[in-house]
């Protein structure tokens, strides 16, 4: 019997069916696909948000920008630049 196992196990270690590694393995980590973001310039917006907006500055070319509060101490300034669309102008 002990002959038999020592020949079994010969014969599977030399098949190659087996792969013996030794110590920690490393973890496979894969690279995520990138993120694309695409705006639509077309798009027009009537108000940025519901609620009025914190402060407004009308300006005399008829330039008006206002900023909303939008949490956590953030502020977004939207402008309207002559016509009736708000266009994103930064955050604070």
């Amino acid at each position: 019997m002990r002959k038999l196992t020592t020949i079994l196990i010969a014969a599977i270690a030399l098949s190659g069916c087996f792969e013996l590694s030794y110590g920690p393995t490393r973890p496979h980590y894969s690279t995520p696909a990138p993120v694309q973001v695409h705006y639509n310039v077309d798009l027009c917006w009537d108000e940025p948000y519901v609620g009025s907006p914190h402060w407004c500055e009308w300006h005399g070319d008829g330039t008006a920008c206002c900023a909303w509060h939008i949490g956590g101490g953030t502020y977004e300034e939207w402008c309207q630049w002559g016509d009736q669309c708000w266009d994103y102008n930064g955050s604070f």
